[in-house]
């Protein structure tokens, strides 16, 4: 009498598990589309997540969080590959190889950085769906501030470098002038990255020199 029961509870069961995975995959599209009415704006970049409910309120609302804060990294990488392949159009000479390994490092080392100004603006959580969802909002504006911070940085890097590019070829130590210069190309090409990324955002960057300038340098 047994089995019959247990095999009644076990499709019981099955069901349920079924019913909540439906749920939780249709949710977040509707999730998604409250934040975009929200909080998008032209000031905003928005990313929402949803996990299904483990039972645990803590780790559920921590992992709804980095869903949400996961879409905003994806948004901003894809922004920050487009600013990549725009500078390459750009690249008429030779380097691309070094400069595309450059640009791949950078657009991680930006993501990284710039997740840590995302804000959770919202949470949720619904029982009866048996989802817990979180709304991650960036500001661009604060995150062009934040590029504008980096240029800043990245251009006094390249003026060191190729102060000590100089002061090695005046030795006539030409491997650490070219150990220089070859730093030097690389904050420019940071600072250029991060200027075609607040283009991107919306926003009027600083001016870079170019790698032709850098050169005759």
């Amino acid at each position: 009498m047994r089995t019959p029961l247990y095999a009644f509870l076990f499709a019981l069961l099955c069901l349920a598990l079924c019913t909540c995975v439906t749920r939780s995959e249709q949710i977040p599209d509707a999730v998604k589309g409250q934040a975009e009415e929200w909080y998008h704006t032209d000031r905003n970049i928005v990313g929402s997540g949803c996990v299904a409910l483990t039972g645990e309120e803590a780790t559920d609302r921590v992992e709804a969080d980095q869903a949400a804060r996961a879409e905003v990294a994806k948004q901003l990488e894809v922004k920050d590959i487009q600013a990549v392949e725009d500078m390459q159009s750009e690249e008429q000479k030779d380097g691309k190889r070094t400069r595309a390994y450059s640009m791949s490092v950078q657009t991680q080392e930006f993501v990284d950085k710039t997740l840590k100004g995302v804000r959770i603006e919202s949470r949720t959580r619904d029982e009866e769906k048996g989802i817990q969802c979180s709304v991650a909002v960036l500001d661009k504006s604060a995150m062009a501030f934040q590029l504008r911070k980096e240029i800043e940085r990245n251009l006094r890097e390249r003026t060191e470098h190729l102060t000590g590019a100089e002061s090695a070829l005046g030795t006539e130590n030409r491997a650490d002038a070219l150990r220089e210069y070859s730093r030097a190309m690389l904050s420019t090409d940071r600072a250029a990255v991060d200027a075609k990324m607040i283009l991107e955002l919306g926003y009027s960057p600083p001016a870079v020199p170019s790698r032709a300038e850098t050169g005759r340098k």
